[in-house]
């Protein structure tokens, strides 16, 4: 299944086109996409048994952030070994794990502006994991269950959909991804993990 924000409304795209969950004759669930995770299994169950003949066709461009306000943000740092490379830094022993302001979510159409300063930032790709409920003391092994996926403004643009496993079913990541051009928008996958 993948869950969109589609004008801002929480949507399921299906056979091409985009069912927008709270239309839904009888849906239980509101147009909020960030309301979904608070319900996520009894959401699951009902995404699933949605019909796709209800999908209607919709402007790619209109796809906003789906996670639009999460109650927390995690990030690594330096988990890929080519970036550490690049950065010319160590590979750390333990993940280096910090936190990123709400304020830095974007959508993967919206205009992210140089702040007045930094001369330079990094373009990077990253996997963004949504927890779709309360997890503490998670095993490795436990941790699929959860999954659904810099704290400058807009500096954490994710989307355009949350996708959840069963959409990559040989869980192997595409290879690197070229940095984009000036103006162009960043393509759909992920530096393999090492």
């Amino acid at each position: 299944m993948k869950l969109a924000s589609l004008h801002g409304r929480a949507a399921v795209l299906a056979a091409g086109g985009a069912i927008d969950v709270a239309t839904v004759p009888g849906s239980p669930f509101t147009s909020d996409p960030q309301s979904i995770s608070r319900d996520w299994a009894a959401f699951r169950l009902w995404a699933d048994a949605l019909d796709g003949e209800l999908a209607i066709p919709f402007d790619e461009e209109a796809l906003c952030c789906p996670a639009p306000e999460p109650s927390q943000v995690f990030a690594l740092g330096l988990n890929y070994r080519d970036h550490a490379a690049e950065a010319g830094l160590p590979i750390p022993d333990d993940l280096v794990v910090f936190t990123k302001f709400q304020s830095s979510i974007a959508g993967p159409f919206d205009v992210v502006s140089m702040p007045p300063g930094p001369t330079q930032v990094d373009w990077e790709v990253e996997l963004v994991v949504v927890m779709g409920r309360e997890a503490e003391d998670v095993t490795v092994a436990g941790a699929p269950q959860y999954s659904l996926s810099k704290s400058l403004r807009k500096f954490s643009p994710f989307g355009p959909v949350l996708a959840t496993p069963d959409e990559f079913p040989d869980h192997k990541w595409s290879s690197p991804c070229p940095k984009p051009s000036p103006g162009s928008r960043s393509p759909w996958c992920s530096d393999p993990a090492t």
